[in-house]
């Protein structure tokens, strides 16, 4: 993902049920390649998840395996925390950027999952509710108070979810689609701004 929607020298960034800390790891990097300074933080309910993740944020942000990061990293923060949505997040904490890959799969579609994908994960990581929207609802709900002026929440969605209607009348919402094109991320942005 490219940094086009970032505008500033300094970012603020979660990364909401981040499991091993692909993203906001990733996202991380790319900032530090660019010099800029950010403070992110990644969260899950799953206290396996957070020490995978902790391990590699230890190794792959270590400024002695990646010498380009030297001196730039002292400057921004990663913080890793077990909550549930913003639960335990600092109460009056603000974001440019809020990740989330929440269990979004349809109750009814888990059972018929391919074998790569549910004997690997726990079910918890993929139920998303009837309509696989469940968790996805009460972030965004949570999001309205989280989001700075201008900010944007990227989801990682269900390739059913083309619909996004029952949103629309506080989110600007953008679909977008994979390599294979299937729809799978939503970037939102609240109307109003």
């Amino acid at each position: 993902m490219g940094l086009d929607f970032v505008t500033s020298d300094s970012i603020t960034f979660c990364d909401i049920g981040c499991g091993s800390g692909a993203i906001g790891i990733s996202f991380a990097i790319e900032l530090l390649a660019k010099s800029i300074n950010f403070e992110g933080y990644l969260s899950d309910l799953s206290e396996s998840a957070l020490e995978v993740a902790k391990k590699n944020s230890d190794i792959l942000l270590n400024p002695i395996h990646q010498n380009c990061f030297t001196n730039k990293i002292q400057n921004s923060q990663l913080k890793i925390i077990n909550s549930d949505l913003f639960k335990n997040y600092p109460s009056k904490k603000k974001f440019n950027i809020i990740f989330a890959n929440l269990p979004y799969i349809p109750s009814d579609r888990v059972p018929v999952l391919a074998n790569s994908v549910k004997n690997y994960e726990p079910i918890s990581a993929l139920d998303g509710g009837k309509d696989g929207l469940r968790i996805i609802s009460k972030l965004l709900v949570e999001s309205k108070q989280r989001l700075e002026l201008n900010g944007v929440v990227i989801l990682e969605v269900d390739d059913s979810h083309t619909d996004t209607s029952k949103f629309e009348n506080e989110w600007i919402i953008e679909v977008r689609k994979d390599q294979n094109q299937n729809t799978r991320f939503w970037i939102l942005k609240l109307k109003n701004e």
